[in-house]
C-alpha cells in the first residue's frame, strides 16, 4: 500500500529495514537491507536461523525519507 502522503516528489525507492527480534537486540538500530525500486521479492541477506526478524519499510524521495511503516515480524526456518 503507497503512503498515505508522498511528500512534493515522486517516491525513487523504498528502504527495507529488519533486526532480530529479541531481549538483547531491543536496543539495536534497524538495519537498512536493501534499496528497492521494482516489483518482486526482496533479499534481506544472511540471517540466523530459527530467528524472528522485525521488519520495516519506509519511502524515499529526493527530499529525504518518509516514516517507517508499522512493524512486520516474520520468522525463519530452522537448520535441516
Amino acid at each position: 500500500m503507497p503512503p498515505a502522503h508522498k511528500g512534493n516528489s515522486a517516491i525513487t525507492h523504498y528502504d527495507i529495514l529488519y533486526r532480530a527480534n529479541d531481549s538483547a537486540d531491543d536496543y539495536l538500530p534497524y538495519r537498512v537491507a536493501a534499496s528497492y525500486a521494482g516489483s518482486g521479492g526482496v533479499n534481506l541477506g544472511v540471517l540466523s536461523a530459527n530467528t524472528e526478524y522485525a521488519i520495516k519499510v519506509r519511502a524515499v524521495n529526493s527530499d529525504g525519507v518518509g516514516r517507517v511503516s508499522a512493524t512486520r515480524y516474520l520468522a525463519t526456518a530452522a537448520n535441516p
